[in-house]
């Protein structure tokens, strides 16, 4: 999913100790982030240019948003900034469950098709025999 690549490079990026603004920034060559992009960008926007403040323009924008996951993130993270914490170590968090949470994921589409592929094997073996 894109989230992880985001917040790998949200992770990244915060590593090197930036202004925040460059967090939610992220310039890269392969393309975007699509809407994640979008949002980002806008919360940047209206902390540095409209004077909100990180924490503020993420509760604003956060309303917008309609990707749950994606706002859940957002709100944890305003929090994070909103008591002014350094933003690497949570990232790091959110990356690690991000990618424990796709891990899993992948893990059931495995045991579902070594399922559906006994059933084929078993069935296959029954018509044979049928025959």
């Amino acid at each position: 999913d894109t989230l992880i690549y985001l917040v790998t490079h949200m992770y990244a990026v915060s590593t090197g100790k930036p202004h925040r603004r460059r967090i939610f920034e992220l310039n890269n060559i392969a393309g975007g982030y699509g809407d994640y992009d979008r949002i980002l960008r806008r919360i940047a926007t209206l902390a540095v240019e409209w004077g909100f403040g990180f924490a503020k323009a993420i509760r604003v924008v956060v309303k917008e948003t309609r990707n749950k996951v994606f706002r859940d993130f957002l709100v944890r993270l305003g929090e994070l900034l909103n008591i002014g914490e350094d933003p690497e170590i949570f990232l790091d968090v959110e990356r690690r469950a991000l990618l424990t949470e796709m891990q899993a994921h992948y893990g059931r589409i495995v045991e579902a098709t070594k399922l559906l592929l006994g059933v084929y094997t078993q069935a296959f073996q029954a018509l044979c025999l049928w025959l």
